[in-house]
C-alpha cells in the first residue's frame, strides 16, 4: 500500500466537494504560462516534477470518510505526466477554453498539464487545476517556482503545507468574536430583490459573465487616496452603490479573504481562502467617496473580529437550495510574479490567469463562495480587469445587466475623479 497522510478538509474546499453532488468538479483555476526561447524540455519536465513533490497540494485527492472529508497526500511519487501538441496561434483561445472547462473526477487527480507548441521558439503550458486544491495566488507560486528551478537554483521548502492549512482552520473562536458576529449578523441577512424564485433554482447553476470597462490601477488609487481609504473599500463602495434599488433593507456581502496574512503561507499552495460576511446598509447615499468611507469603517471592524466563515455560517439562516450570499466581492491585486516576464536559462516564462476565456459555463450546484452576483476584480499589468458574474436562472438577468451598466458608468466615473 502506497504512503498517505490524511488531513481535514478546508471549508471551502468541502463546500465545493458537497456542491459536486457526486458527480465531477468543474470549477477550475486555469494557468497559462508562456515559454519563448529555445525550449529544454528535459529541464521543463524536471522542474515540474520538484514543484509536485514540494507541494502536497497538487498530489492530494478527497476521500469521504465516517469523520467528514479528507486530504489524502500520497507519498509515492509518481512522475508528472505532460499532454504534447502542435498547434496553431489562432486555435491556441479555443484549445484554452476546452482544456479549462474539462472537469476533474472528485476522487483525483485534480491537476493536469499540457504543452503545446505554438511555433518554434513559442511554447504553452496550460495548468489546469481543481479549485478545491488551489487558489488564484497559488498560480503565482508555480510560476515563479517554475522560472527558479528552470534556471537550476535551489529551493528552501515551503514552510507550511495546504493540509496544516486546512487544521489551522479549524482553530477555535473566541466568545468575544462569537459575540460580535451574532449580534451584527442578527439583523443583516435579508434577501435582495433581484426577482429570483425558489423554483426557478433547480438543475444545474449557469453562469453568465457581463465585462466591465478596463481602467488604470493607479487612478483606482488615485481616487483612494483621496478620499483615504483603502482600494478594498471604493471597490465595496461601487458594489453597494450599482445595487441600489436591489438592496432594500440592511444585507450581507461576502468578501472573499486571500488569508496569507502569516509569512509562512506565502509559499503554500493551496485554496487558501475563505469567506467574510460583511454587514451593510440599504442607506446608500448618494456620494462614492462618502460611501467609501463607511464601508472603510465596516471592514476595519469585520476584520479585528474576523473568524472562519464555518463559525459563524449558520448565523446568516441559510436558505436550503440557495446561495449563502447574494452578492460576493473578490478582488486580487498584481500577482508580482505574474505581472513580469521571468528569465530562466535564455528562456522568457510569463504567467497568467486565464479565467475569463469563457463567457458561459455551468456546474453542478452551489457552494459558499458562489452567489447570484458575483464582483470580480483583478489587475493585471498596471489595468483594474473587473466582471460581473451572476449565477443563477434566467430570471436573474435583466437584474444583471442592470448591475453591470452602472457598475461600469460608476468605475468611469472613479477613473475620471483626478482627470
Amino acid at each position: 500500500m502506497p504512503n498517505e497522510r490524511r488531513y481535514p478538509a478546508a471549508w471551502l474546499q468541502q463546500s465545493l466537494y458537497n456542491s459536486a453532488r457526486g458527480t465531477t468538479l468543474t470549477l477550475n483555476v486555469p494557468i497559462g504560462i508562456r515559454l519563448q526561447g529555445v525550449l529544454d524540455k528535459g529541464r521543463l519536465m524536471a522542474a515540474l516534477n520538484v514543484i509536485v513533490r514540494r507541494h502536497e497540494a497538487l498530489r492530494t485527492r478527497l476521500v469521504a470518510s465516517e469523520s467528514g472529508l479528507c486530504q489524502v497526500v500520497s507519498d509515492e511519487f509518481t512522475p508528472v505526466q505532460v499532454t504534447e501538441q502542435v498547434i496553431a496561434p489562432d486555435a491556441v483561445t479555443e484549445m484554452c477554453r476546452f482544456e479549462f472547462a474539462r472537469s476533474f473526477d472528485l476522487h483525483g487527480p485534480l491537476v493536469r498539464f499540457r504543452l503545446s507548441e505554438v511555433g518554434e521558439r513559442d511554447h504553452l503550458l496550460t495548468i489546469a487545476a481543481d479549485h478545491t486544491i488551489m487558489d488564484g495566488f497559488s498560480a503565482q507560486i508555480i510560476v515563479r517556482e517554475l522560472a527558479a528551478l528552470y534556471a537550476g537554483e535551489a529551493l528552501e521548502p515551503p514552510a507550511l503545507q495546504y493540509g496544516d492549512y486546512s487544521v489551522w482552520e479549524r482553530r477555535d473562536v473566541t466568545p468575544g468574536s462569537l459575540a460580535y458576529w451574532t449580534r451584527r449578523l442578527s439583523s443583516a441577512n435579508a434577501r435582495m430583490e433581484l426577482g429570483v424564485l425558489p423554483e426557478s433554482l433547480g438543475g444545474h447553476l449557469k453562469t453568465e459573465l457581463y465585462q466591465l470597462p478596463e481602467i488604470d490601477h493607479d487612478s483606482l488609487g488615485a481616487a483612494a487616496r483621496q478620499w483615504r481609504v483603502p482600494i478594498l473599500a471604493v471597490l465595496a463602495a461601487l458594489t453597494l452603490a450599482s445595487l441600489r434599488g436591489y438592496l432594500t433593507m440592511a444585507g450581507v456581502i461576502g468578501l472573499f479573504v486571500g488569508n496569507r496574512d502569516r509569512p509562512e503561507l506565502e509559499t503554500t499552495v493551496g485554496f487558501v481562502a475563505d469567506l467574510m460576511p460583511v454587514p451593510v446598509s440599504a442607506d446608500l447615499g448618494q456620494d462614492l467617496g462618502v460611501l467609501a468611507h463607511k464601508i472603510a469603517s465596516v471592514l476595519e471592524e469585520c476584520h479585528e473580529y474576523r473568524v472562519p466563515l464555518r463559525s459563524v455560517r449558520e448565523l446568516l439562516r441559510p436558505q436550503p437550495g440557495w446561495p449563502l450570499f447574494d452578492v460576493t466581492l473578490n478582488y486580487l491585486p498584481a500577482l508580482s510574479q505574474m505581472d513580469k516576464v521571468l528569465n530562466a536559462g535564455g528562456l522568457a516564462i510569463s504567467g497568467e490567469l486565464l479565467e475569463f476565456l469563457y463567457p458561459t459555463r455551468l456546474s453542478h450546484g452551489w457552494y459558499d463562495g458562489a452567489a447570484f452576483l458575483d464582483y470580480r476584480w483583478r489587475v493585471r499589468d498596471g489595468r483594474l480587469i473587473g466582471y460581473l458574474a451572476a449565477n443563477g436562472p434566467h430570471s436573474l438577468e435583466q437584474a444583471a445587466r442592470n448591475v453591470a451598466q452602472r457598475a461600469g458608468a460608476l468605475l468611469r466615473s472613479v477613473a475620471s475623479v483626478n482627470d
